[in-house]
């Protein structure tokens, strides 16, 4: 998986770095950085259109006083045809094969390898 930072407003590192043992252990990660204002500039300005809840969904722990809703997750999303903010309380835009396979990733003891 590719991940992105920006440092100092000067600095911009794409890599794969992973901070699990796995990775730790059995990975050869590669990084590279582009120093320049101006790249660094352009590269938050597009993460900012990609995260832009236009754009993307928000994680966030359903809020409700009900003890059974107690650590369920939430989808939000802004939709600007409808003018509104949507919650969905499964993954959006995804179907049952999926959503099987990650409920039974889920039951798997990965803790050390995630």
């Amino acid at each position: 998986m590719l991940k992105s930072a920006v440092i100092d407003d000067r600095y911009v590192i794409f890599g794969s770095s992973n901070f699990s043992p796995r990775s730790r252990d059995l990975n050869t990660e590669i990084v590279i950085v582009i120093k320049g204002k101006q790249f660094a500039r352009r590269t938050i300005a597009f993460f900012d259109r990609l995260t832009d809840l236009k754009n993307s969904f928000r994680v966030a722990l359903l809020k409700s006083h009900r003890v059974l809703d107690r650590g369920k997750l939430v989808w939000e999303t802004y939709s600007p045809t409808r003018g509104v903010y949507l919650q969905y309380q499964s993954e959006p835009n995804t179907w049952l094969i999926p959503q099987l396979g990650v409920s039974v990733l889920g039951i798997l003891p990965l803790e050390d390898y995630l």
